[in-house]
């Protein structure tokens, strides 16, 4: 009688999805707890990232079409208020409060968002294209 295969690990799983089908309940229901944890452990992460822009330097690049990048030191200090964005723009106000996961928005409270004028204007640039 051979010994049987000893389960996998999430490492393990993750390079060889199709041994999920080996698991008995009891180890996929172990495993989805463990699975669980580390999600919340990496999602709270990156939402203590040090500011937004990292996310999007690091996760989702957002480079201009004209291939030319923007100097960061500046990006960081231009913001305009939502008004001052909708004039830029021709989008109604309510439009940002509507896409304010969008990387170039940054939310100050519920009802206060900042838009980073750069990356702003690189996103019109490429709806305009």
């Amino acid at each position: 009688m051979t010994a049987p295969r000893p389960l996998p690990n999430l490492d393990q799983l993750a390079a060889e999805p199709q041994r999920a089908a080996e698991l008995p309940a009891e180890a996929v229901a172990a495993l989805l707890c463990r699975l669980a944890a580390v999600q919340t452990a990496l999602a709270g992460r990156l939402a203590l990232a040090s500011s937004k822009a990292e996310v999007d330097e690091k996760i989702l690049p957002f480079p201009s079409s004209s291939g030319v990048q923007p100097n960061r030191e500046e990006e960081k200090l231009e913001r305009l208020t939502v008004e001052e964005a909708s004039a830029l723009s021709k989008l109604p106000p309510r439009w940002f409060y509507r896409h304010k996961e969008l990387s170039f928005v940054e939310r100050i409270s519920r009802k206060c968002l900042r838009i980073h004028k750069a990356r702003f204007l690189r996103w019109l640039e490429t709806k305009r294209a």
